[in-house]
């Protein structure tokens, strides 16, 4: 009789938890079934948020696609218009050595010396005119795609294109904006740069140091040499002969056996 009891106790209380769990589990779908709309509005603004998110990161993705698109066209444009100087200028070239021999023949002398075609990279233009397409492209990309990468790209392209055909002012506000909308440090570190030497070659010394010093300050190692001689030629040109000499030894000490280590010693020798 005992046994039996206890039996009957244990089965009991073995049954006890899957009498509990079953008792919640009707408690919350009763509980789902008195408040049907309140759940259905729940799950309606749930499924429009996804929606709405899908199409905002969709959006965006468009958006993107289309500003890199602008922005190869804008670069095709002015690398187009790049080749095109580079055949006439070779072309020049060839009909001016040709001259040149011609010249020597008759012995008379040449008109002017030939052109070399590889410093048309970095040669004095009127960028606005030269590269009208392709500028008016850069700046469609920009205004039209303002906060993404395509845009700062655009930016940083227009910049360099002042700078490497001799209109550095003009590079200055390109360049700023650039290192006011870059995507990552790595950009902001080249487009903090590239003001700099915009800036010291429109004759802003102190605004260049100011520039290089921002981009150090970033930690790029890769930069770090060009960034270092930079500060202590502007800290030169400033007269500030102490700090530039740190610096120079800052190169020397800390990037040892290497061309800017040994930049750094001649420049220092010469520092009155």
């Amino acid at each position: 009789m005992t046994l039996q009891s206890n039996k009957q106790q244990v089965d009991r209380k073995e049954l006890k938890r899957p009498d509990q769990f079953t008792t919640s589990i009707t408690k919350f779908f009763n509980e789902l079934a008195r408040n049907r709309n309140a759940v259905l509005i729940i799950l309606s603004g749930i499924v429009l948020l996804s929606a709405v998110s899908m199409y905002i990161v969709s959006k965006k993705q468009g958006e993107n696609e289309k500003a890199s698109d602008a922005l190869f066209l804008a670069t095709d444009a002015v690398n187009k218009k790049l080749e095109s100087l580079g055949k006439a200028s070779a072309e020049a070239t060839a009909a001016e050595v040709k001259d040149a021999k011609k010249s020597a023949s008759d012995k008379k002398p040449a008109t002017k010396p030939p052109v070399n075609p590889e410093q048309l990279a970095f040669k004095k233009l009127n960028v606005d005119q030269e590269f009208a397409d392709g500028v008016q492209k850069y700046k469609a990309v920009i205004e039209k795609y303002g906060n993404t990468a395509a845009a700062f790209e655009a930016r940083s392209a227009l910049g360099a294109l002042y700078l490497h055909h001799g209109e550095p002012e003009k590079a200055v506000p390109w360049l700023k904006a650039a290192t006011e909308t870059s995507p990552g440090p790595l950009p902001k570190a080249y487009a903090w740069s590239g003001l700099g030497y915009a800036l010291e070659n429109s004759g802003k010394t102190a605004e260049a140091l100011q520039a290089f010093e921002k981009s150090l300050n970033l930690g790029e190692a890769n930069l770090k040499g060009d960034l270092l001689l930079s500060m202590a030629r502007c800290q030169e040109t400033l007269n500030d002969k102490a700090k530039a000499r740190a610096t120079y030894d800052q190169i020397i000490s800390q990037l040892p056996n290497t061309e800017y280590a040994k930049n750094a010693q001649l420049f220092k020798k010469h520092i009155q």
